[in-house]
């Protein structure tokens, strides 16, 4: 086994609005990526948090467990307004603080 080392912020960034739904539908949404964390790190998952104001992520759903995913499409369901944003990365110590936050308004 690894060793276990203190997990880091990941990285995040919004991708282009206009997701493809069935049949062609232009749906609102987009992609939220973050860049991996370092092997070394042993990262188990990662969350996506969102909400609508600024270092509040009290959405819905949120925090969403995307395992080991480094993307998250979205589709704007329970979203109004501008939301924002940000993923933690887990390890055996436990959670990284958020991420850059990356917002969008709808």
């Amino acid at each position: 086994m690894g060793r276990i080392v203190d997990v880091q912020s990941p990285h995040a960034s919004l991708s282009g609005r206009g997701v493809s739904g069935p049949r062609g539908a232009g749906l609102p949404g987009g992609g939220l990526t973050w860049d991996p964390n370092p092997p070394a790190e042993n990262v188990t998952a990662y969350f996506v948090y969102y909400g609508n104001a600024s270092g509040i992520y009290n959405g819905g759903r949120s925090p969403i467990n995307v395992g080991l995913a480094t993307s998250y499409l979205y589709l704007p369901i329970d979203m109004s307004g501008t939301v924002f944003f940000a993923v933690v990365a887990q390890n055996a110590q436990g959670l990284s603080a958020f991420s850059n936050e990356v917002s969008e308004a709808y």
